[in-house]
């Protein structure tokens, strides 16, 4: 009895001392309910992008509008967090130009940009 107050003691005490983790968790959805849910869909040719902490700003050309953009070939800003736990899109800090993405975006009511999220059915398109 001892023995298992003095364990659970201990567990306790590291509990305590550990920091918070945060991780992305996603609802599952199929491609139109990602489709539905956006207010822009297009599949476009990454660019570049720009680290502005905490987001990361990623210039994309539409090649194939889909939904709320009726513009093959003009280029348009994509905005999403920088940090993966928090549903960003890390990996387009390090991305290759002219790697095709499908992007599902919806705009942004405080500066009118695009913004996506992991969660949101953004993805590469493999080729």
């Amino acid at each position: 009895m001892k023995k298992t107050l003095f364990f659970g003691a201990i567990l306790i005490f590291f509990l305590l001392l550990t920091n918070a983790v945060y991780a992305c968790s996603c609802r599952i959805q199929t491609p139109e309910q990602h489709f539905r849910n956006s207010s822009v869909v297009f599949v476009g040719e990454f660019q570049k992008s720009t680290l502005n902490a905490p987001n990361i700003n990623a210039t994309f050309k539409i090649l194939r509008p889909l939904k709320g953009v009726t513009e093959a070939s003009i280029l348009v800003a994509v905005r999403t967090n920088y940090l993966a736990p928090m549903c960003g899109i890390a990996q387009w800090i390090n991305e290759r130009h002219g790697e095709l993405w499908v992007i599902y975006a919806n705009s942004s009511p405080k500066d009118m940009l695009l913004a996506t999220t992991s969660c949101g059915g953004t993805s590469p398109i493999k080729r």
